[in-house]
């Protein structure tokens, strides 16, 4: 039987209160979209009921054996995408954060735009939750970073809401970062020359549980993003395109 060309993969650690509401959002969302999908969600090693109510509900999802953070996690699901042949994969966030709704928004820029990648983003149309002023103060720090060392110029530059194609995909699969997932990816993107946009899309506040970057390691976490970045960068520069083969 043809697969569906649009995988919808939800990364989840710890994020058993939050899957129920998600779960129905995704197969309303599905049931409006413009093209056929199938859902992955990847179990990182949760320590809750998180895979328990996964089975309950009979979800589809990948059991990741140790804990991989988002980056492992979201690479174990781009990997699978790639194995299985599919043409897209938008990725959004187990924690509720990012409506399914919003995943038709990033489909139709990437018709309008032709771009390999699209990044949903909070700040082109400054509508829904936006986070706090010093997490926003931070976020546009970044996106002038990336901007200089890239090209690529995302406001947005640390939302988990994507959706790629199978040309980016295939850097995706084997190359997608662990340590600072979002910023890294819009560079590796962009030191690759594929086009990035972004769509206005709403998001809301972590519906349940709470963020790992408390205030006191904001500082800190930025500073490690800013030269983790850079350290990429200069890998790239130095040793060539990542092939895409």
């Amino acid at each position: 039987m043809k697969k569906a060309p649009l995988l919808i993969l939800i990364p989840c650690f710890n994020e058993a209160q939050s899957l129920p509401s998600l779960a129905g959002e995704v197969e309303a969302a599905r049931a409006q979209l413009s093209m056929a999908s199938e859902v992955l969600y990847i179990n990182d090693h949760s320590t809750d009921h998180t895979k328990a109510e996964l089975q309950r509900r009979g979800l589809p999802f990948l059991d990741l054996p140790i804990n991989l953070g988002i980056g492992g996690a979201v690479q174990a699901g781009y990997r699978y995408a790639w194995q299985e042949g599919f043409t897209y994969v938008a990725r959004i966030d187990g924690d509720g954060q990012h409506p399914p709704a919003e995943i038709e928004a990033l489909i139709k820029a990437m018709e309008a735009e032709k771009a390999p990648v699209v990044v949903g983003s909070r700040f082109v149309e400054k509508k829904g939750f936006r986070s706090t002023i010093s997490r926003r103060l931070g976020i546009k720090i970044l996106s002038h970073w990336c901007f200089w060392l890239s090209g690529i110029r995302v406001l947005d530059i640390t939302s988990g809401m994507t959706l790629i194609n199978r040309e980016a995909l295939s850097l995706a699969a084997p190359h997608y970062p662990d340590t600072f997932p979002e910023p890294e990816s819009v560079v590796l993107y962009g030191l690759h020359q594929l086009k990035v946009v972004e769509a206005p899309v709403n998001m809301r506040s972590r519906q349940t549980g709470a963020s790992s970057i408390t205030p006191g390691l904001s500082v800190f976490y930025m500073l490690k993003v800013l030269l983790g970045l850079f350290f990429i960068t200069l890998k790239i520069r130095r040793y060539g395109r990542y092939s895409t083969a």
